[in-house]
């Protein structure tokens, strides 16, 4: 309609030629008429550095320092993964003192008085104070005297008028800290840096020790065992330390979140090369699935079972794994529960490279998380499950 009447020559009204314009924008999807440029390193790089925070500043330079891995940077990925390291270590150091500036209003100094005139002002000065002194004796008793009392010192300014120290730092917390420190460490590893992977890694495990949930300790440090085995060639004897204390911590958790803690030890071995142990794991890791009351927690377990299966080269022990899992995700009952379960199960599908499996649940977990009741949660599910369908949509 719009060349018709442009070619006729018939005069536009403002408001016809506004609407015009209008849906001109919308045809080309905006001024730019197509799709936003894709970020460049020196963009990503940017934006790392105007994070607010120390922890956010580290998490997106680790980000980055990936994709220049990915992309064959070697020299970049290695200069980016040492500035998030070195963000680490200043946060790490104790605040340092500094000299107090001088007041605004402070007195000045007295100016420098010649010999000469010190010692004849200092002569004037006393003897005008022995005078005052005679002068108070001969008015005061003598016995009035005697019992006066000495006067006192007067107190010592508080040393710490010299010098102020600068305020807190961001304060390290282990849960946020140590997972960071093994993404961190992990580059490092990949670039073949043996040593900053080990120094990084060793901090990561003093912050493990700190965490007090043990879930989230045993995922650290099995987390930890699988860099040390694979990466910084295969120290064997850390990897298998810190596995076997994931593993320990992973026994005590309660039934239902167990599996989540046993599959971390068990992917830990799968990357650690430790294929014995590994076996093991899985096999312990699919009886504590199978055994939980809750379909939500067999759900997840056994999706995570098959993600280690996977990983090990056994694709069709995966693929029975999943569907066992489907099954379970979908006999959930509240909306809520089932839209995430089905979340973790068409996650561990697509690692396991069914895409098409794992977009079919996705579409059911939608339609789940429309019929969660309370709002701000539903927002939140949807979210989450548009998010991974569009990831997983990438990957096909």
């Amino acid at each position: 309609m719009w060349p018709r009447l442009l070619r006729s020559g018939t005069p536009l009204s403002p408001a016809i030629m506004a609407l015009f314009v209008v849906a001109s924008l919308a045809a080309t999807g905006g001024c730019g008429g197509g799709r936003k440029a894709p970020l460049t390193m020196a963009d990503r790089l940017r934006r790392a550095y105007e994070q607010p925070s120390a922890e956010g500043k580290v998490r997106e330079l680790a980000k980055v320092a990936r994709l220049q891995l990915q992309s064959l940077d070697r020299t970049g990925a290695a200069k980016t993964v040492s500035a998030a390291r070195q963000i680490y270590l200043d946060l790490k150091k104790p605040p340092v003192a500094r000299p107090r500036p001088e007041p605004a209003d402070a007195e000045p100094a007295a100016e420098p008085v010649p010999a000469a005139e010190e010692g004849a002002a200092d002569e004037g000065a006393a003897a005008e104070a022995a005078a005052d002194e005679g002068a108070a004796a001969d008015e005061q008793p003598a016995d009035a005297a005697a019992d006066e009392p000495a006067a006192e010192e007067p107190p010592a300014e508080p040393a710490d008028d010299v010098e102020a120290v600068d305020a807190p730092r961001e304060e390290i917390n282990p849960v946020i800290w140590g997972p960071l420190l093994l993404e961190i460490a992990a580059v490092f590893a990949d670039l073949g840096e043996q040593g900053p992977a080990r120094d990084v890694l060793a901090d990561a495990v003093a912050l493990a020790n700190e965490i007090p949930d043990e879930i989230s300790r045993a995922n650290l440090l099995a987390g930890i065992g699988g860099v040390y085995g694979s990466r910084t060639s295969g120290d064997a004897a850390r990897a298998r330390t810190n596995l076997e204390a994931a593993e320990t911590l992973a026994d005590s958790v309660e039934p239902r979140f167990r599996a989540e803690a046993l599959a971390s030890v068990a992917l830990g071995y799968v990357k650690a090369g430790l294929a014995t142990k590994a076996g093991a794991m899985v096999e312990k890791l699919e009886t504590s699935a199978r055994d939980v009351e809750s379909p939500r927690a067999r759900a997840e377990g056994l999706a995570a079972a098959a993600n280690v299966r996977a990983l090990s080269g056994d694709p069709d022990a995966a693929k029975e794994l999943l569907g066992e899992a489907a099954e379970a995700a979908k006999s959930i009952e509240g909306s809520e529960n089932r839209c995430y379960a089905l979340m973790s199960v068409a996650t561990a599908m697509s690692a396991a490279g069914d895409h098409k499996g794992a977009l079919s649940l996705l579409a059911e977990a939608e339609k789940s998380a429309n019929r969660v009741p309370d709002p701000e949660a539903q927002r939140t599910a949807l979210e989450r499950v548009r998010g991974l369908k569009s990831e997983i949509g990438r990957r096909k």
